[in-house]
């Protein structure tokens, strides 16, 4: 019974995808947000191409690859770009296939590193430079015949032609992504912030700047969890806590009323905060962190992504009506509960598997995809700019 069901679990999602899409950004600014080009899709089928390749997830530890960079890339040496694809090609399959959260990628990186003395990490960042130069190629069309001369001619290539975020992840924590070309600020198009956006950006700049117990961060409504997080990486990170996070003013699901998004400036699609203003109110939408991030589609749809260790993760699907956010669907990955099946989807916002229906895994990220393509990459602002 539960397999007749799924593919109409699919069709739900997929309709709901479609309602939303209605004149949303027909009434936006022009430049207050940079929205993905693909189309809205018209409807989830069984068999919809895969987003990724269907890589085993986590197959080589990071701390492994790590290890073997120093070894197995020759920096500066006859044929070493060519050395250097095959080690770029596993860095890539890694980079699709892991779960780990920015945070466990830092601290991984930021031990290794922390492990080598002077000269040892002078040749590695060598070795990191030729890696992050390959695996940026990589992304690039027409490079069969270089896989090809490598000897990975049966890569999974294309990966794909855009950042893969858990490789910007590594090279941030190895120092090779130091400065970011920050969006400029859009000064004329921006709307004017009301007098409780203002008053909590505010808060969110001197708590950042003035570096605020948690206690009392928490006191005044902030995300201190996340803020928290961001100050206690400039101790590795040369990228200020002022300057990686920031925010804007986005109209959520076209009601002419803005809310307020806040997020990383390196990942601008990865939403950690959204308020809404109604009825004189300032009101915490979403609140999240490293673990559990929100994003936000160009046709309403509230996605939020969240893990539960390296084998678990659920995506779940929500329409936001300018206060507050209702589930319309789930899709999770389960390898604890159910190692040999672990995808489900289902029409609630809870992570219980019992009363979900289970998936193939080219049905959940055929759903997951679709919704991925809608992702909206804001300009944000940084804190730093309220100075």
């Amino acid at each position: 019974m539960k397999k007749a069901i799924l593919p109409v679990l699919i069709l739900v999602l997929a309709l709901s995808l479609c309602a939303c899409a209605s004149s949303v950004q027909d009434n936006l600014p022009d430049n207050q947000i940079s929205t993905s080009p693909t189309p809205v899709p018209t409807v989830f089928v069984e068999n919809v191409p895969m987003p990724t390749p269907d890589l085993p997830l986590d197959e080589v530890p990071l701390e492994t690859l790590m290890a073997d960079f120093a070894t197995k890339i020759q920096a500066g040496s006859a044929g070493s770009s060519l050395k250097a694809v095959g080690q770029a090609v596993r860095f890539m399959d890694w980079a699709i296939g892991t779960y780990m959260s920015e945070e466990e990628i830092f601290a991984a990186v930021d031990f290794f590193l922390s492990q080598l003395d002077e000269a040892a990490l002078a040749e590695y960042m060598m070795q990191l430079e030729l890696l992050d130069y390959t695996y940026q190629l990589l992304l690039t069309p027409g490079q069969e015949e270089l896989l090809a001369t490598a000897g990975c001619a049966e890569s999974n290539y294309p990966w794909s032609d855009k950042p893969l975020r858990a490789a910007e992840c590594f090279m941030n924590a190895a120092g090779l992504r130091a400065t970011y070309q920050l969006p400029l600020e859009y000064t004329e198009a921006q709307p004017a912030i009301n007098e409780l956006y203002s008053d909590y950006l505010s808060d969110c700049y001197h708590a950042l700047n003035e570096r605020w117990e948690f206690d009392y961060m928490m006191e005044q409504g902030l995300n201190a969890t996340i803020f928290q997080d961001f100050l206690s990486r400039e101790a590795y990170s040369p990228i200020s806590a002022l300057d990686e996070l920031g925010y804007c003013l986005y109209d959520v699901n076209g009601d002419d009323i803005d809310e307020l998004i806040i997020g990383k400036i390196s990942l601008p699609n990865e939403v950690f905060n959204i308020l809404s203003c109604t009825s004189g109110t300032l009101t915490t939408v979403f609140e999240g962190w490293e673990r559990n991030l929100a994003f936000i589609c160009s046709d309403g749809t509230v996605v939020t992504r969240g893990s539960g260790g390296a084998a678990v993760t659920y995506y779940t699907y929500y329409k936001f009506d300018g206060s507050a956010l209702t589930p319309f669907g789930s899709v999770i990955h389960d390898g604890n509960a159910s190692p040999n099946a672990p995808w489900f989807v289902s029409q609630d916002g809870d992570m219980d598997i019992t009363n979900d229906i289970p998936a193939t895994q080219e049905q959940a990220q055929g759903i997951i995809a679709q919704y991925e393509a809608l992702y909206i990459s804001f300009p944000l602002t940084p804190f730093s700019a309220l100075a």
